[in-house]
């Protein structure tokens, strides 16, 4: 079966889930169709924990790159998340989360928690 027109994929982010000082990373995706009932989404994740948060990204960015996978779109800066916006009661976050992901979030250009995004490098309020 051949494809009859070209279709693009995007992900908002990636999303961290702490577990036992390791990581796990996660990525939603969708095609560019809104609201088609031939419109798709799926998710790709890390298989393994990962000794460090930063890794985790890593691999993941990787592998929706070389899948053709778009980091946020024209209008939407790609975020990095954490399970359960911190607050489920299930997950063991470790101390100092928020700064871990705007440390990542500023090392790859992606935003965050706290509003903070690329734009705003050097901005001040």
């Amino acid at each position: 079966m051949t494809a009859d027109r070209e279709t693009t994929y995007w992900t908002a982010g990636i999303t961290l889930t702490p577990s036992g000082g390791q990581w796990s990373a996660t990525s939603k995706f969708r095609d560019r169709r809104f609201a088609g009932p031939d419109s798709v989404e799926g998710e790709l994740a890390t298989r393994y924990l990962m000794p460090t948060a930063a890794e985790a990204i890593d691999v993941l960015i990787r592998e929706l790159t070389a899948l053709g996978i778009g980091l946020g779109t024209e209008r939407i800066a790609p975020w990095i998340y954490i399970e359960g916006d911190g607050e489920d009661p299930g997950i063991a976050y470790p101390p100092g989360w928020p700064a871990l992901l705007l440390e990542q979030a500023r090392r790859i250009g992606w935003g965050t928690y706290n509003n903070w995004s690329p734009d705003q490098e050097g901005a001040t309020s």
